[in-house]
């Protein structure tokens, strides 16, 4: 087991990096899934975990990004109607992703 802290006012785009390396280098892992907030889903740390080995990520879109898939009809809020949950493909926006959303 490991622990890191870093300084609150610390973007994660700065964070990420160095433990991405920890990750690989120390600890030897090349299979990784990194679950984190809405902070950690900026371009240059989705690039950096879906170039890195096997390394995958959860995180969350932010309220921006689910009006641009609803706005160009990727996502349908009656997609939830039944089944509170729903996955979406949406090469042009998020290539090589998988989204889902759960309501409720």
């Amino acid at each position: 087991m490991a622990i890191d802290a870093f300084e609150g006012s610390l973007k994660d785009s700065k964070t990420l990096p160095s433990q991405v390396k920890t990750l690989e280098q120390r600890f030897g892992l090349t299979r990784v899934i990194v679950v984190s907030d809405r902070g950690i889903g900026t371009n240059e740390n989705v690039t950096l975990l879906s170039e890195t080995a096997e390394f995958g990520f959860i995180t969350a879109l932010k309220a921006p990004q689910v009006r641009k898939l609803v706005k160009e009809r990727f996502l349908q809020l009656s997609m939830f109607d039944q089944l509170n949950l729903a996955e979406i493909a949406c090469e042009s926006l998020y290539p090589g992703q998988r989204l889902v959303r759960s309501c409720g």
